[in-house]
């Protein structure tokens, strides 16, 4: 059996058992599956390493190389979302004293390991793949919003969690969307200087571009090479909504017992001040609404 088949069918399997485990996540049957798939996945593809790495691919990616702003990328195989790989990193969530809302109070020192973000927005044309691959219905579609270039919207945050399992990816917690948003730099907005305008992000007002929501990718990107960070579309994260705690903290995951699910960015339907990097809100896990929508992740190895 050549190396090119082998792989090929490696992958198949992996796809397969993801897909399994979407459908029935409770299945014993199914996750056992799926560990097979993975460990026979890293089996086969252990002797793929990268000339500038030393270790192995991550499992279930493809190494696409650096963006322009320098940082590694790669595609998830099943779902073909691109990954930016962002360095552990210390920075200030949330606020200053005078700045901002009070739940973005106390601001506070945040360690992150290494992670990886997904470069745009989940599509309708991979949240569609994702429906016909598990049997889902698609999420109720804006008459306004025809393509598939554009964020998926109506979907919940159970939703965007199913479709996380089928793919093998996760969502950001809060503290991994924020240091994204800030770019590395602290900025004010997740945008590519850190500032807001109709040529920078997709947001209410005069002058945008767009009535509604935005092919992604259709502004500049941040300096992680990060794309509409601010903007149009709401993006569900793991994290429940809870208040801040004081002092430091290392990969912090907000509350896990709460039935209030945190969303960040602001959209297309509000004003710049709802897109700031430090702006919190929250909904219900199976809230939809048509400015909400949801971006992926993944831990790096």
């Amino acid at each position: 059996m050549n190396e090119e088949f082998e792989r090929k069918q490696a992958t198949e399997w992996l796809v397969r058992s993801a897909q399994a485990v979407a459908e029935r996540p409770e299945s014993r049957v199914n996750q056992t599956v799926l560990k097979s798939a993975l460990d026979c996945y890293r089996d086969v593809f252990a002797v793929s390493v990268s000339p500038a790495h030393t270790s192995p691919i991550p499992i279930g990616l493809r190494e696409l190389g650096r963006n322009v702003q320098g940082y590694q990328e790669y595609e998830n195989i099943i779902d073909g979302t691109v990954l930016v790989l962002i360095p552990g990193s210390t920075f200030q969530m949330g606020s200053p004293i005078g700045v901002g809302d009070d739940d973005e109070h106390p601001q506070h020192e945040v360690t992150l390991s290494p992670y990886m973000i997904a470069k745009h927005e989940v599509t309708w044309s991979q949240y569609g793949k994702f429906c016909a691959a598990t049997n889902r219905n698609l999420p109720q579609r804006p008459r306004w919003n025809p393509y598939d270039t554009h964020p998926v919207v109506n979907v919940s945050w159970t939703d965007a969690k199913a479709y996380c399992a089928w793919a093998g990816l996760a969502l950001l917690t809060e503290a991994q969307w924020e240091l994204a948003a800030r770019g590395g730099k602290q900025f004010e907005y997740g945008t590519a200087d850190g500032k807001i305008s109709h040529e920078l992000a997709n947001y209410y007002g005069d002058g945008t571009r767009y009535p509604n929501t935005s092919p992604v990718g259709s502004y500049p990107a941040n300096p992680y090479g990060i794309f509409d960070l601010s903007g149009n579309v709401w993006e569900w994260c793991e994290d429940g909504y809870w208040p801040y705690k004081v002092g430091p903290a290392t990969d912090p995951i907000g509350a896990v017992n709460t039935e209030r699910r945190v969303l960040r960015g602001g959209s297309w339907y509000f004003n710049p001040v709802r897109l700031r990097s430090a702006i919190r809100s929250w909904s219900v896990p199976d809230h939809q609404d048509y400015y909400v929508g949801f971006r992926v992740a993944r831990a790096p190895f």
